[in-house]
């Protein structure tokens, strides 16, 4: 039988594992650092816009909360329009105080949503966990799935 020297797998191994961590790190120090940015513009904002911003600063966290699926499902049913709150993102001082108003009723909005579904996922979440139960309640170890030991006769 030939030996096989692992060496120079391992070193590849490591070389690629050091990339990667170092990949990680640059993408935390550039999230860190864009949060470093953003509160340095809202320092040099008047109070009130610094409010304002928050305050769309929390509708955009709200929304990102939420898986991709749910989101589809809050637009369509609450009927707001993602690139009407887009623009109120982008340009938090071109806002009339109809415009506050509109954005204050969907904060509202998105808040009595994230109740609702907050109650449906627990729900969903138990039944997916009761399946798992189901699933594997029979389950052998160390042995594949539709392998039958030898001793047992089929079915």
């Amino acid at each position: 039988m030939v030996k096989t020297n692992y060496s120079k797998v391992e070193e590849i191994l490591n070389k690629a594992l050091k990339e990667e961590y170092k990949k990680e790190l640059l993408d935390q120090a550039q999230i860190e650092n864009d949060k470093k940015k953003q509160s340095e513009i809202e320092k040099s904002l008047p109070p009130k816009d610094r409010y304002k911003s928050r305050a769309l600063n929390l509708i955009k966290k709200d929304i990102s909360s939420l898986s991709r699926k749910a989101k589809h499902k809050m637009f369509e049913k609450l009927g707001i329009d993602k690139e009407l709150i887009r623009k109120y993102i982008e340009n938090p001082s071109d806002l009339s105080p109809q415009d506050w108003q509109e954005i204050k009723n969907i904060q509202k909005q998105i808040a009595a949503y994230k109740e609702e579904i907050g109650d449906s996922d627990d729900e969903f979440n138990q039944e997916l966990i009761g399946d798992g139960r189901k699933k594997n309640i029979n389950k052998r170890h160390n042995i594949r799935d539709g392998w039958l030991p030898l001793d047992v006769p089929a079915k």
